[in-house]
């Protein structure tokens, strides 16, 4: 059964959390940062060259 863990139990038993990607994508991550999804989400509907040039 899976149950509610608030935040400072999640933080206690996880102090790190990391950011995986594909290898792939470290040219789009040097050229732009790390971008959050709301962000990718953005840029993957956009129309314009210089925001789709992942």
């Amino acid at each position: 059964m899976m149950t509610v863990m608030d935040v400072e139990e999640l933080i206690a038993r996880h102090p790190r959390v990391f950011h995986t990607m594909s290898a792939t994508a470290w040219p789009s991550v040097q050229r732009h940062g790390l971008l959050s999804t709301q962000q990718l989400t953005i840029c993957s509907t956009s129309t314009s060259p210089s925001v789709t040039d992942f």
